[in-house]
Parts: structure tokens; C-alpha cells; sequence
């Protein structure tokens, strides 16, 4: 049962990306889709720049996200996020844990669950990379925050959750689908190397 003290706080966010030929790869399929998915460090620095992340492990980033104000208060949250492909072939995010630099005192009374999964989809001939992204923020609001009403706090609450996410699904739409056809180029130059060496 959810301790009554606190504040929980929610967003959903949805993509969809078609992955159109281009003229240095006229081909995409999904099996070398998947197989770019399965690249997670190549995933995630489409997701974030360069210099707010870093790998802890094959599957295990940490991400420095902006700072973020909400209520006078200002934090930069960050997130230790595993990334892997799972035995369905879909694309699976997950976070492990959240600090938030900037507000240490209120780290002890908050979680942060972040879950999404990006999958191959193939319909009608066309190939997209359709996924879902869910946020959930739980805090205890130092006052006098916690005295506002309900409806103001959870509004904006949720309100930067989504800002949150949407960010992120603008960064994948922009780069995502962009590097997996350099991706697939250097794969096929890579392929193509060894006959040309012969």
C-alpha cells in the first residue's frame, strides 16, 4: 500500500518512426533493424548527447539529464537506465535508479520508474519501429509545496514528466532512424571489404 504522504506523478509518451529506403540503403529489414537495436550504446546516444552519458556496463547507462524546475525548486535528475534486446527482439528500457542532484534532501523520499520497449513492425511492406515510453515519479513534497492544491501539483507534475519524455521521443525521431542507415552502410561496407580485398 502507497504511504498517503506521497506525491505520485505520471506520463505516457508514443512512437512511432517509419523507416524509409534511402539511396545509400535502399534495402531496411527487419532483421537488420533488430540487429541495430541490439547495439545499445549506439540506441541510447541517439536518445541523449554525448556528454550527459556514459556506459557502466553492456546493457547499464547512466544519463545526466537537464536541469529541471518545477515549484521553485531546480534538480537535475540522474539515471541509471538498462538497455537490451530481449529474446522477442524487442528493444526493452528500464531504469535501476535516480539521484537528484540539487535536491539531495529529498532523494531519501523518491523513486523514479521508467519503462519502455521500441519494437519492429512490418505492415502493408512498410517497416516502422512503433514503442511506448511510461514515467512515474513518487516524492514526499517539502512544504509549503505540499500545501497547494492537489489538482495544481499533480497538473504540473505530470505536465513535466511529459515535457520529459517528449524530449526524449524528439531526440529518437530526429536521430535514431538516421543512424541506423549509417549504421546499416558501414555494415555492408564492412561485408563488402573483405570480397573487395580478395
Amino acid at each position: 500500500m502507497t504511504d498517503p504522504s506521497f506525491t505520485r506523478f505520471s506520463a505516457v509518451q508514443f512512437a512511432e518512426l517509419p523507416v524509409s529506403a534511402t539511396a545509400k540503403h535502399p534495402n531496411p529489414n527487419r532483421q537488420s533493424l533488430e540487429a541495430y537495436l541490439s547495439e545499445s550504446r549506439r540506441v541510447v546516444a541517439t536518445m541523449a548527447q554525448g556528454s550527459r552519458w556514459e556506459a557502466l556496463g553492456d546493457q547499464l547507462f547512466q544519463l545526466r539529464m537537464r536541469s529541471l524546475s518545477i515549484f521553485g525548486l531546480t534538480f537535475e535528475p540522474t539515471v541509471d537506465l538498462k538497455v537490451w534486446l530481449d529474446n522477442d527482439q524487442v528493444l526493452r528500457l528500464r531504469s535501476q535508479r535516480c539521484d537528484l542532484v540539487g535536491l539531495d534532501y529529498i532523494s531519501q523520499q523518491f523513486s523514479l520508474d521508467l519503462f519502455g520497449r521500441l519494437k519492429v513492425i512490418e505492415q502493408d511492406g512498410e517497416i516502422h519501429l512503433k514503442g511506448i515510453a511510461d514515467l512515474a515519479v513518487s516524492l514526499v513534497l517539502p512544504a509549503p509545496i505540499s500545501y497547494l492544491p492537489e489538482n495544481v501539483i499533480t497538473t504540473a507534475g505530470n505536465g513535466l514528466l511529459a515535457s520529459v519524455l517528449k524530449t526524449i521521443h524528439q531526440r529518437l525521431c530526429e536521430n535514431l532512424v538516421t543512424d541506423y542507415h549509417q549504421w546499416a552502410q558501414q555494415e555492408a561496407r564492412d561485408v563488402a571489404s573483405p570480397a573487395t580485398k580478395g
